[in-house]
């Protein structure tokens, strides 16, 4: 065992820190709506990749689109890191008619294992759902699976933004990886058990946007007027957390991090002390709730590619 790995905390039943996952948009671009310190050096993504690896964290997901996050990755990890490195497709497809989506995703893989210094994937995803829901559907899963059945990327999936996108790509395709949207304030894939009908068909579920996008750690008082139909549900979330004595974030992360039907809960900072507090974090639950009271049904607001520019 690495002696600078934190031991499981004696109220843990098991280590939770290893369910987390990092994304790392964050280390190619100034991302998240209360992100106020920007995008980080490379000397502090090598700190927080640090601090990860100690802590038990084996999943790295970015993507093409991510500005450069895979160079950043690529840079400072090195070749033979035992962490998992999951990254997604561009988001421009070929387009006409004989596009040849088969030399698209060779060639779109080639130039992510470039910037990673890798050999291999862990995982590869669809972007964008709807390519593998269009007409030329088919013809997209097929080259994407051939990079799987060469040995280039262990699994592959899509990052889903809907439960209808989510269950009809299962229907349609045998995919190996689903990347969800999943928070308190954004409960979709927990209505009806589907993400407990995903885990069954052994599909790896990893869940992203726990903070959604920083919203449920705002201070209210700085709101963007987009928000404000959620209002009373986010004060209500606060009130919670300080008649709890808990943060917003440990609340946050102990909802994502208990679901069981969930494999990897990904988180993205810009900080070591960021990862460090999460962390901190995992240890004594969160008082039992139902935290269904804190659910938002308005799309505008628990869609971020809906959200103002």
């Amino acid at each position: 065992m690495d002696s600078n790995r934190p031991a499981p905390h004696p109220n843990d039943p098991v280590c939770p820190e290893m369910k987390l996952g990092l994304g790392t948009v964050q280390f190619g671009l100034d991302y998240g709506i209360s992100n106020t310190t920007g995008q980080p050096a490379p000397d502090d993504v090598a700190s927080i990749l640090d601090l990860a690896q100690k802590a038990g964290i084996r999943v790295l997901d970015t993507a093409a689109t991510y500005g450069t996050s895979e160079e950043v990755l690529g840079h400072v990890l090195p070749p033979k890191s035992d962490f998992r490195i999951v990254s997604k497709l561009p988001i421009t497809p070929p387009s006409g008619e004989n596009s040849n989506w088969s030399r698209w995703c060779r060639s779109s893989l080639q130039v992510s294992l470039d910037r990673l210094n890798r050999s291999q994937l862990d995982g590869y995803l669809a972007h964008r759902p709807a390519w593998l829901l269009s007409p030329d559907g088919d013809r997209f899963y097929r080259a994407l699976a051939s990079l799987k059945d060469q040995g280039h990327v262990e699994k592959i999936g899509a990052s889903v933004y809907t439960v209808e996108e989510a269950l009809e790509l299962v229907r349609r395709y045998d995919l190996d990886l689903l990347q969800v949207p999943l928070s308190i304030a954004d409960q979709r894939f927990l209505a009806d058990g589907v993400l407990g009908k995903l885990r069954a068909r052994g599909i790896e579920i990893h869940a992203r946007s726990v903070f959604l996008q920083g919203l449920l750690l705002m201070n209210l008082d700085t709101l963007p007027v987009h928000f404000e139909p959620a209002r009373p549900t986010l004060a209500a979330f606060r009130s919670f957390c300080r008649e709890s004595g808990v943060s917003a974030l440990k609340a946050a992360i102990s909802f994502a991090i208990g679901q069981t039907d969930t494999d990897v809960v990904l988180v993205g900072v810009n900080r070591r002390r960021d990862l460090a507090e999460i962390l901190d974090s995992l240890h004594n639950p969160v008082p039992a709730i139902d935290w269904r009271r804190f659910a938002i049904e308005n799309i505008d607001i628990v869609n971020p590619s809906l959200w103002p520019e």
